[in-house]
């Protein structure tokens, strides 16, 4: 039977050779040899031939390879070569022979052989050969004028072209025992898993992903990373991984694990790529070489444009995960913070923490997982993305962004990009709901129930991005130094503005605005704050005033003096630490507030005390003309009786 097969096939592509290829100058024999035609007669040039099947081409059109079927005979018998792929840089040469058909031989010089075979090559060209396109990352790719989404499992949308996909690891993870409905209902009442915030987060950024490089080809790029920050045990991992990992492997890198190539997972495309576990290096080497790597992948991310020159362009989105934010030495936290969406982790998992761990968290988790609903419903959603994609969706989503970008714009004191960051996750969730409505899934009035809820939601995580990404430690010692100088137990002067000690104790702050300086006697003041944490804490001890210094100074929140964090101030009795103002606007401006108001009252409590003591001395200079009035008349009185008594 195998042989009757092999005869068949190896006769079926001679048939076609001679259907398509042959010509006046090239063809066949019956041992499907290739022959040039020689006088009427066929003269076979080699022991073997090559059939065109077709050639590979890049999403751009430019072809990379060549693709043939071939046929070798042994003298006795012809038998048919695995498919054959030669690269289009190595097509010129004959090089590639002794690696593809190693027993390949030519009857003729092989330099003159295998010009005659280029010159059949290139003439098939003008036959319909059928055209492979090759993509080298599962995702979203315009071929053909439409958008398809190609990942290891096959295509999703129309298309009548061949497409090829070079990554094996990105088949879609499904559960075929739901229906899409079923899927979507599931992924729905993940939401409900624990803290609304952390969920909503986290699916809308799944969302987001999966339409990421259509977005950036059409300048509605989203630049922002995702950052899930709390302590070990609670279950950052886990939940960041049912929400966000589509498909059957792990787009996941851990931090510090530097075997693994962390460019390479931040350029998977239309998915959430997961750098997992920061803030637990061993070394301090480790952290800071790993710091600079995530500092230049969250600025890569917040920075691309279709048109920007990048050594990599990542093309999906990033969730990092840690016990803190990144902390770095010598760069502005606050501006890498402007680019990444920070959310608290909710307890889910860790008993320890009694007041925050809830066993029905943990029961709606498992039975999410267990049902893959999300990244079931993503199969049906994509396709369904594919018809929108493909008609107006980007006139839609365009204007829906600016929309949403207008309403988070009233809230004043957050960075614009964040308002980006979060009208692309409103959106991105309106339209998965609205997938749901159109295939009858929800009802309208679920629909805005649903929207209603996720916009109030990322409303209440957009204010939270004003607070300070910067060390727990550091970020409890701020707390607590504004509480103590607005409740006037740290008194801080103002220059400029006149200050009149009335028994408010020693001055231990002075704000320069000229200078932009917070200067504060840092022993006395530490050992202020420090003790005001340690009673509302009911903690037994704190960082050092050193440690806190070093976090203070890699934050990029104090001034240096000769890699000191102290230095001598005029008008302090302790060596002060210097803060940056404009990394405390809103402090600064009450500081200021209370000084004059300080300032004022003085004012007036001294104007009133000079009032009431002129009224004392106006009050005394009348009764002292009273008493004297009645003086005088009584010694009129006495004078006359006197000389009445002398008469």
């Amino acid at each position: 039977m195998r042989k009757e097969l092999d005869e068949s096939s190896v006769q079926e592509l001679i048939n076609e050779f001679k259907s398509k290829y042959s010509d006046n100058e090239f063809d066949l024999n019956e041992n499907g040899e290739f022959c040039i035609i020689k006088n009427q007669k066929l003269k076979a040039i080699a022991n073997f031939s090559l059939i065109p099947k077709g050639t590979v081409k890049n999403v751009d059109g430019k072809t990379d390879s060549y693709l043939f079927m071939g046929l070798i005979f042994d003298g006795q018998k012809t038998t048919v070569l695995p498919e054959i792929e030669v690269l289009n840089k190595d097509i010129a040469s004959k090089s590639w022979l002794s690696n593809q058909i190693p027993l390949g031989m030519f009857n003729m010089s092989e330099t003159k052989g295998y010009q005659l075979f280029k010159q059949f090559i290139l003439r098939s060209q003008s036959k319909e050969l059928m055209d492979v396109f090759d993509v080298k990352r599962s995702g979203w790719h315009y071929v053909g004028e439409k958008w398809v989404y190609v990942h290891s499992g096959g295509i999703i949308g129309e298309t009548d072209k061949s497409i090829r996909l070079i990554e094996t690891e990105s088949t879609l993870k499904l559960n075929n025992g739901i229906t899409s409905k079923e899927a979507f209902l599931g992924s729905l009442d993940m939401l409900n898993i624990c803290d609304p915030k952390l969920t909503h987060a986290l699916f809308s950024l799944v969302l987001v992903s999966v339409i990421t490089s259509p977005l950036i080809q059409n300048d509605l790029a989203p630049k922002f990373s995702m950052w899930i920050e709390g302590r070990s045990g609670m279950g950052k991992t886990s939940l960041s991984k049912m929400f966000t990992q589509i498909f059957e492997s792990l787009k996941l890198v851990h931090v510090y694990d530097f075997k693994k190539d962390l460019n390479k997972n931040i350029m998977n495309r239309d998915c959430v790529s997961i750098f997992d576990d920061y803030g637990t290096s061993k070394t301090k080497k480790v952290a800071d070489l790993t710091n600079e790597k995530i500092e230049k992948l969250i600025r890569d991310i917040g920075d691309r444009e279709v048109t920007s020159y990048f050594t990599v362009r990542p093309e999906g989105m990033v969730l990092f995960t840690g016990e803190k934010f990144i902390t770095m030495g010598k760069v502005d936290i606050a501006s890498s913070a402007g680019r990444v969406v920070r959310v608290q982790m909710d307890n889910l998992f860790d008993k320890k923490q009694t007041s925050t761990y809830d066993p029905l968290k943990v029961e709606r988790f498992n039975s999410s997982k267990e049902g893959s609903f999300l990244s079931t419903s993503m199969a049906s959603y994509l396709k369904w993305m594919s018809e929108k994609l493909n008609s107006h969706f980007f006139e839609s989503y365009r204007r829906d962004f600016e929309y949403h970008r207008n309403y988070y714009s009233t809230e004043s004191n957050i960075h614009s990009r964040q308002k980006d960051n979060f009208a692309h996750m409103t959106v991105s969730f309106n339209f998965y709901l609205a997938y749901g409505l159109e295939k009858g899934y929800i009802t309208p009035e679920e629909n805005a129930v649903y929207g209603e809820k996720a916009k109030n939601v990322f409303f209440e995580l957009l204010k939270q991005q004003a607070v300070s990404p910067f060390d727990p430690d550091v970020q409890i010692f701020l707390d607590a130094l504004e509480d103590l100088i607005v409740q006037g137990d740290i008194t801080v002067i103002v220059k400029g503005i006149p200050y009149m000690n009335q028994g408010e104790g020693e001055v231990l702050g002075i704000v320069d605005v000229s200078d932009r300086t917070l200067s504060l006697a840092w022993q006395p003041v530490y050992d202020m704050v420090v003790k005001h944490i340690l009673v509302q804490t009911d903690n037994s001890e704190f960082i050092s005033d050193i440690k806190l210094g070093k976090l203070l100074r890699e934050a990029n929140l104090i001034y240096r003096s000769n890699d000191r964090v102290t230095k001598p101030v005029t008008g302090l009795n302790s060596r002060a630490i210097q803060f940056i103002t404009n990394k405390f606007p809103a402090l600064i401006e009450e500081i200021i507030e209370i000084n004059k108001n300080r300032s004022f009252n003085e004012l007036l409590d001294e104007y009133s005390k000079d009032y009431e003591s002129n009224n004392r001395r106006d009050e005394e200079k009348e009764k002292y003309k009273g008493n004297k009035r009645k003086l005088d008349k009584l010694k009129s009185n006495i004078f006359e009786n006197r000389k009445y008594l002398r008469d």
